[in-house]
């Protein structure tokens, strides 16, 4: 598979992202946006996912922010059914 095919079997999938209000995290969840992928945005940091996720709808991608603390199974269950429900669930391919 080329890099095109590559690309275009991102498009329309979706990501979720840890720690993504900085860093890596935020680095991989544009490079995945700009991909064609739907991003949902999981951080602590809720003003930094909240304006990531401005900055990637206002470059033509979909994301969701998702204010959720990893080390808390609740949370991240609460997180889940958030990306259920805007895209569907996630992809594990």
């Amino acid at each position: 598979m080329n890099e095109e095919e590559r690309v275009k079997d991102f498009k329309a999938k979706t990501a979720v992202v840890t720690g993504a209000a900085s860093g890596i995290g935020s680095g991989i969840a544009c490079a995945l946006a700009g991909a064609g992928m739907n991003v949902a945005l999981v951080d602590i940091q809720e003003r930094a996912l909240e304006e990531l996720r401005q900055q990637i709808e206002s470059a033509g991608g979909k994301a969701i922010a998702i204010p959720a603390d990893v080390s808390d199974a609740a949370s991240l269950a609460a997180a889940a059914r958030r990306v259920e429900e805007a895209f569907g669930g996630c992809d594990s391919n």
